[in-house]
């Protein structure tokens, strides 16, 4: 039997690029982490995650830098609908202070450090 083909979601891919892209302009001290709340899992591992901290809404990834710079970002592709748990955890981290982004792209990410004054060592072109 021939091994199943692998199947990237399209969401998936653009974060791939997205945290491929951060990770080669971001000087050297950032941190770009994902945060895998929307994995499939089955359902004692979802209660286990939930009672070990799993939040709805949750950004996709985290974004850390020098001078408490924090940005907390939800990936979507060009179609991708953006949840009211998902909207509701940027309002929360906005009213904290911290940086709150929806990025459909990797223009996104780099309009966002160029917004937010990051000198990242490479443009886009």
């Amino acid at each position: 039997m021939p091994p199943r083909p692998f199947f990237i979601r399209p969401e998936d891919a653009l974060q791939k690029s997205i945290v491929s892209y951060c990770r080669l302009v971001l000087p050297d001290g950032w941190l770009v982490f994902s945060v895998p709340n929307g994995s499939n899992k089955s359902i004692s591992a979802a209660r286990i995650a939930k009672e070990t901290g799993l939040l709805a809404g949750v950004s996709d990834l985290i974004v850390i830098g020098p001078n408490r710079k924090v940005l907390f970002v939800e990936v979507k592709t060009a179609k991708g609908v953006v949840s009211p748990e998902q909207y509701k955890f940027l309002e929360s981290v906005r009213v904290m202070g911290f940086h709150g982004a929806i990025w459909r792209s990797v223009d996104d990410a780099a309009n966002t450090f160029k917004a937010l004054g990051v000198q990242v060592k490479g443009e886009l072109q």
